[in-house]
């Protein structure tokens, strides 16, 4: 539990990155990591 923790605040860190640079926020390859992430937190959500 405490390595999900430990990532959930890291993703938070990262996204809060991303948010401050719109430059980035549009890159393609942050698009697709944001999408990828999302589902795989909806498939954790539902096991």
């Amino acid at each position: 539990m405490l390595g999900l923790r430990s990532a959930e605040s890291a993703l938070g860190r990262l996204f809060a990155v991303v948010e401050a640079y719109p430059d980035l926020k549009a890159d393609a390859t942050i698009a697709q990591l944001s999408e990828e992430l999302t589902a795989t937190e909806n498939k954790v959500s539902f096991s």
